[in-house]
């Protein structure tokens, strides 16, 4: 009966042990390159304007969709995963995206009731961009996992460009400003990705995620030998990465 109970014990604790226990388990570091995107859509321009005396709003129209080139980015992180069934893994990381900041340029034209118009282009930029993420994953295989990413993340997004006034018969310019903003805009990021173990701690992968930010409205004040004005624009962000990787498990 001893014997018994000793082996049914002991059959419990290995079966225990070896569904409680991950190939991925334990904090782990990874690096990764791959090539990746930004963009932003421009979807409203507001131009105030006023001289001495009066007072004019136009509403110029922006081109939408604008995207900076593909270009190749690097990623960073650091996060701790833990298998809690011999299928079924949640990981949680915080991770770094660095490359070309380019997201797209918009060019609009506007009008008012006033004999002039003006014209322009804006250049978005979106940098240091960083976030935290959970990865519930599903174990393909004692060394292989694959996995979704979903988090939230952050960046510097920031917009400059250049703007120029006429006169509606195109008799001649009136002057020209040039501007520049940036702000922190926050977004969502989803994605999936897999990994496989190489050596007992060494392993490649594979990701894909894509984040979207929220709305950012930027306004800036300007002046001319006639009188002042301020410009508001509001741009959402969007980036995009796909890459291989290659971690450490400690």
């Amino acid at each position: 009966m001893k014997k018994t109970l000793l082996v049914v014990v002991t059959s419990l604790v290995l079966t225990n042990s070896a569904m409680a226990a991950g190939s991925f388990d334990g904090i782990n570091t990874q690096l990764g390159v791959g090539f990746g995107q930004l963009s932003s859509n421009s979807d409203s321009f507001t131009d105030n304007y006023s001289d001495p005396g009066n007072s004019y709003t136009s509403r110029g129209t922006q081109s939408y969709n604008t995207s900076g080139n593909a270009n190749v980015f690097g990623t960073a992180s650091i996060g701790y995963s833990y298998g809690f069934t011999s299928k079924f893994n949640l990981a949680a990381n915080a991770f770094y995206l660095g490359g070309s900041s380019n997201a797209g340029s918009s060019t609009y034209l506007s009008t008012t009731n006033y004999p002039t118009t003006s014209s322009g282009s804006n250049n978005v930029t979106l940098k240091n961009i960083f976030g935290v993420v959970v990865e519930p994953g599903y174990y393909f295989g004692d060394k292989s996992l694959a996995f979704l990413k979903a988090g939230i993340a952050q960046a510097t997004a920031g917009i400059n460009g250049f703007q120029s006034y006429n006169y509606s018969n195109n008799s001649g310019p009136i002057g020209s400003i040039n501007y520049n903003a940036s702000s922190n805009v926050q977004g969502v990021l989803y994605g999936l990705g897999f990994k496989q173990l190489i050596t007992e701690q060494v392993y490649v992968g594979f990701e894909a995620y894509q984040i979207q930010f929220a709305n950012k409205s930027f306004s800036t004040a300007y002046s001319d030998s006639m009188g002042k004005g301020t410009q508001s624009t509001t741009i959402k962000p969007l980036a995009s990465f796909a890459g291989v990787t290659l971690g450490y498990k400690f």
